[in-house]
């Protein structure tokens, strides 16, 4: 596991006392602690990750209603490629602020734009099928 992964964990965790009798830290409105932004980054990359799961598996079943199952190795071993490529090209654009409170924040965003991308590069394929 990455250590920016561990440390975002860590973060998430080790929250002022403050914010935590507060609760999770809210995601509206200004954020002003290291916490709350890395938090919200994290956050935010979950939600696009789980909407790309969404539009994966609904492709996956438009493959196999539309005629077109013997396309499901393929995109499945493009989606492996995809993540590799994610994971270490996002690496690299937080690795500039390594060890800084930011890096957790760079990774989680560029992840987050990156998924955003390739869901909706998913729902082009799936439309596609459907025509």
């Amino acid at each position: 596991m990455r250590l920016y992964r561990v440390m975002f964990l860590l973060t998430c965790f080790l929250v002022s006392g403050e914010e935590l009798a507060q609760g999770a830290p809210s995601c509206s409105g200004p954020l002003k602690t290291d916490i709350q932004i890395n938090y919200c980054a994290g956050k935010a990359d979950a939600k696009a990750n789980q909407k790309l799961n969404q539009v994966y598996q609904s492709l996956i079943q438009k493959m196999k209603s539309s005629g077109n199952g013997s396309m499901i190795p393929e995109l499945r071993e493009s989606e492996i490629s995809w993540l590799h490529f994610r994971q270490k090209f996002c690496y690299m654009e937080g690795s500039q602020f390594q060890g800084g409170s930011i890096q957790p924040m760079i990774e989680n965003n560029c992840d987050e734009a990156l998924t955003k991308q390739q869901a909706a590069n998913l729902a082009d394929l799936e439309k596609s099928l459907s025509e």
